[in-house]
């Protein structure tokens, strides 16, 4: 029943990374006279996944993770609304919320390195605390902003960001399973 549970955290994780990888790519490269047309679709997007999310609480438990994950899909839908009603003006909002989005990311993935990769006793899981601090700063220049001109530059700093935590998310999953106890077996 944990196995279970487990097996089926690992395929959502890893199909998530592949949809982020295979969305950070579209928006690199997505022509610069088309941006109105992806962030109309972006916030339609956003505005789906948060229903589906609403959607998902009503059937829940109720726990304390599905309260989360309400807010959360609050926040997606509301950013969704902003983006369709206010256009490509946004483009300083949306660098303020994907960097902030970065550096929450790098901070969970650095609290995962140090707690669960350290615990499966890999060789390299070190490798994933600089790789951390990395998504960090680069959420952080993502809020600063100093790469982009127009909003064509900002999606393709996006675009590649995206690919970043992707990749790092899964060579997170890839240090953390299976789980080993002290002894060396798996768990």
């Amino acid at each position: 029943m944990i196995l279970d549970g487990l097996n089926k955290i690992k395929q959502q994780s890893i199909m998530t990374a592949i949809m982020l990888i295979a969305a950070g790519l579209i928006i690199v490269i997505w022509p610069g006279d088309y941006i109105v047309t992806l962030m109309k679709f972006v916030s339609a997007i956003l505005l789906i996944w948060s229903m589906i999310m609403v959607l998902n609480y009503t059937q829940s438990k109720k726990s304390f993770m599905d309260y989360i994950r309400l807010i959360a899909a609050l926040i997606l839908g509301i950013l969704g609304l902003w983006i369709m009603v206010f256009d490509v003006s946004t483009m300083d909002a949306i660098s303020w919320v994907f960097g902030i989005l970065l550096v929450i990311d790098g901070l969970h993935s650095c609290l995962h390195s140090i707690i669960y990769s350290r615990r499966s006793h890999r060789k390299g899981w070190w490798i994933l605390i600089p790789i951390s601090l990395v998504l960090i700063a680069l959420g952080v220049l993502t809020i600063i902003h100093p790469w982009w001109e127009n909003a064509e530059e900002l999606l393709h700093v996006i675009g590649w960001m995206i690919v970043g935590a992707a990749v790092t998310a899964m060579l997170r999953l890839i240090w953390i399973w299976p789980l080993k106890d002290a002894k060396g077996a798996k768990a």
